[in-house]
């Protein structure tokens, strides 16, 4: 079964010529992460390790980038978490 969120991943990735093809995940540095977010490099870091925040891909030896939908679906759940709780 397919999840909404994820439908709506799929279909916002279509390519814009309309043939269906989905793009692959755009993939953000360590400071586009942390613009978005608004969390820090070290608690970036830190959550990855307790699986609280989505890990990083070693893309080299000094390289790290962060899948883009697995950074909107993790600020999507926090503020569906957060707003069930209120």
């Amino acid at each position: 079964m397919v999840t909404k969120p994820e439908k709506q991943r799929h279909k916002q990735a279509r390519r814009a010529d309309g043939r269906g093809a989905v793009m692959p995940p755009r993939l953000l540095s360590l400071r586009e992460v942390m613009a978005l977010t608004g969390v820090s490099r070290d608690t970036i870091y830190r959550w990855g390790r307790l699986k609280k925040f989505p890990r990083h891909l070693r893309i080299g030896m000094r390289c790290s980038r962060w899948r883009e939908d697995e950074i909107l679906a993790w600020m999507v759940a926090a503020a569906t978490t957060r707003d069930q709780a209120a």
